[in-house]
Formats: structure tokens, C-alpha cells, sequence
């Protein structure tokens, strides 16, 4: 949990995001809500669970963090397993970016960047 109102804000539009495909979350690390479990050594922002009953994991990162040596081993660890889904929400400023970083560096792994538009 951050503390930081803008990451926390990009936690909560990205479960909603997943819950709107389908995906039923069961951590969110959010005060008082279930904190996600650790996997593989890192905990993610957002831990649901998709309607074939494959894990679905998703991060909040800002544009000064999301390729950062921190962020790309939560990513690693999260989609080590080929039936887990990852999500990484980034401000709309950094998505081609972030997209373009993700598809180089962590080519073959299922990681979907998705733009976050809110305040």
C-alpha cells in the first residue's frame, strides 16, 4: 500500500477495470480492503482471479517507475506461470512507452499495458 493518492487512485480504476472483464479481484492493496499475496517473492497492487480460475495479476506504476529494475522483477515474478494474466496501468502521458519498453524487454510474457486516464 503507497499512500500516494494518484497510484492509489490508478489501483482502484485498474480493479475496476478487471472486474469489468470478467475477473473477480480478492486483493487489492488498498487501506482496509484484502491485502494481495505474495507471489514469487512480490506482491502485486491488484490479485483477482479470471472466470477459468487463472490467476490475474495487476500493477499501478507511474511513468518515472514503471521500467524501473524494481517494477520489471514484480512483472517477472508475476507471469512466471503461462496461465496467469498480468496488467500494468500507467498515466495515459507514458503508455506508448511503457508498451513499446514492455514488448522489448519482457517479450513472450503476458503483460498488458493499459492507459489510466483519471485524476
Amino acid at each position: 500500500m503507497s499512500g500516494n493518492l494518484h497510484h492509489d487512485r490508478m489501483v482502484s480504476g485498474l480493479a475496476q477495470y478487471l472486474e469489468s472483464e470478467g475477473v473477480r479481484i480478492i486483493g487489492l492493496a488498498l487501506q482496509g480492503r484484502n491485502q494481495p499475496r505474495e507471489v514469487n517473492g512480490m506482491v502485486p497492487d491488484v490479485e483477482g482471479i479470471d472466470a477459468s480460475r487463472n490467476p490475474v495479476y495487476g500493477e499501478a506504476e507511474e511513468c518515472d517507475s514503471y521500467a524501473n529494475d524494481h517494477t520489471r522483477k514484480q512483472l517477472e515474478a508475476f507471469s512466471r506461470s503461462s496461465n496467469t494474466r498480468v496488467f500494468l496501468a500507467v498515466p495515459s502521458i507514458c503508455f506508448a512507452t511503457a508498451q513499446d519498453y514492455y514488448r522489448t524487454n519482457l517479450a513472450g510474457r503476458k503483460i498488458t499495458v493499459l492507459s489510466y486516464n483519471g485524476q
